[in-house]
C-alpha cells in the first residue's frame, strides 16, 4: 500500500464521518464491527483474498491504526440516515480534514458519499475554473476504485465551501 512507504511507517485513521451515506433499505452497508474487531474482519477477509499477495498483507500489518473514533457504535441505526444528520456528519468530516495535523490524507469511501461532498463544498472558484469536472463530480457516480485528487483552503472554513481544486 503506498501509505507503507519503505522505512517508514503509515498511519490509517477510521473515521465514522467518511462512512457510507445510509440508503433507504441499505441493509448490505451496515456496521456490526468496533475498534480493533474492524481490523480482524478485513485482515481476515484479506488473508484469504487471491488478489493480495503475502508481502502487501504484511505491509498493510505494518501499518499503524487509529480505531479510537470507531470504539463506540458508529453506524446510524435507522434504514435511513435524514438530508440533517448526512449534512452534519459531512460537516464534521470536512472540519478534520481542514484542521488535522497532517498535510496529506488519503480518503477511502463510497461514491454516494464523494458526489455529495462536491455538491456541498466545491468552492465558487473551483466552478468557475473547472466547471465541467464539477458538473460531473456533482452528477455521476465515481467508479469503483475510482480516485479523486483534491485541495482543500483551511482559511475559507467548513462554511467557505473549501474545495478549491480537483483532478480525477
Amino acid at each position: 500500500p503506498a501509505a507503507a512507504r519503505p522505512g517508514s511507517v503509515g498511519e490509517l485513521v477510521l473515521m465514522p464521518s467518511a462512512r457510507e451515506k445510509q440508503q433507504f433499505g441499505g441493509f448490505d452497508s451496515r456496521a456490526d464491527r468496533r475498534g480493533a474487531e474492524i481490523l480482524d474482519e478485513v485482515f481476515a477477509e484479506l488473508q484469504g483474498a487471491a488478489e493480495v499477495d503475502d508481502e502487501a498483507l504484511e505491509s498493510m500489518r505494518r501499518l499503524r491504526y487509529d480505531v479510537a473514533e470507531v470504539e463506540e457504535p458508529w453506524w446510524c441505526t435507522s434504514t435511513y440516515e435524514a438530508a440533517a444528520e448526512m449534512q452534519a456528519r459531512m460537516r464534521e468530516f470536512v472540519t478534520q480534514l481542514l484542521y488535522m495535523s497532517k498535510d496529506v490524507a488519503v480518503v477511502y469511501g463510497h461514491s454516494h458519499f464523494f458526489r455529495l461532498l462536491f455538491r456541498t463544498f466545491a468552492s465558487q472558484r473551483l466552478h468557475g475554473e473547472q466547471r465541467k469536472l464539477v458538473r460531473q463530480l456533482n452528477a455521476e457516480l465515481l467508479e469503483n476504485c475510482g480516485v479523486v485528487r483534491v485541495e482543500l483552503d483551511p482559511s475559507l472554513g467548513v462554511d467557505g465551501r473549501p474545495i478549491v481544486a480537483a483532478e480525477l
